[in-house]
């Protein structure tokens, strides 16, 4: 397999036709003002971490594309070839267990409720990764919610 296979293989060969899906907006929308509105509502959910000029630059732009990278683009993709798009509804079984890999891994750094919460977000990934057939919209959304996220609770930004 060349490169350029293996970059599009794992959702990286981003075409820009994905920017006009309604659903993309939508849900990018509705993640970042529940970002927000949650961050306001329940500080005490969110860790306190200095979040300022570089380190805020790694948190909303160079963490989501490296989990976009890791749980949409290698291992949703790799769970898809290995189970052939078998789910439940209109969830593959492939976007169900890179969700909880994605919620697992955010036990390192949140309390396990709001790890558990990571459970939903990752699906919205998982799903925008499946209707592109590339990583960029779940990238994009990604990256918004992690901003709002961030922007919303006051004592983040130390």
């Amino acid at each position: 397999m060349n490169g350029l296979c293996l970059l599009r293989s794992c959702g990286l060969g981003v075409t820009a036709g994905f920017l006009r899906d309604g659903h993309l907006w939508a849900l990018l929308l509705a993640g970042a003002l529940l970002a927000l509105a949650a961050g306001n509502a329940y500080p005490a959910l969110f860790p306190a971490v200095p979040a300022a000029g570089a380190w805020l630059v790694g948190l909303a732009l160079w963490q989501p594309l490296t989990e976009e990278i890791v749980f949409r683009g290698i291992l949703q993709n790799a769970l898809g070839d290995m189970t052939r798009h078998k789910g439940w509804h209109k969830l593959t079984t492939a976007n169900l267990i890179q969700a909880l890999a994605f919620a697992l891994s955010h036990t390192i750094h949140h309390p396990p409720a709001w790890a558990l919460a990571m459970m939903p977000t990752g699906l919205v990934f998982g799903y925008l990764r499946e209707r592109h057939q590339h990583i960029g919209g779940a990238f994009l959304t990604h990256a918004t919610w992690n901003l709002a996220y961030f922007w919303a609770v006051p004592t983040l930004l130390t």
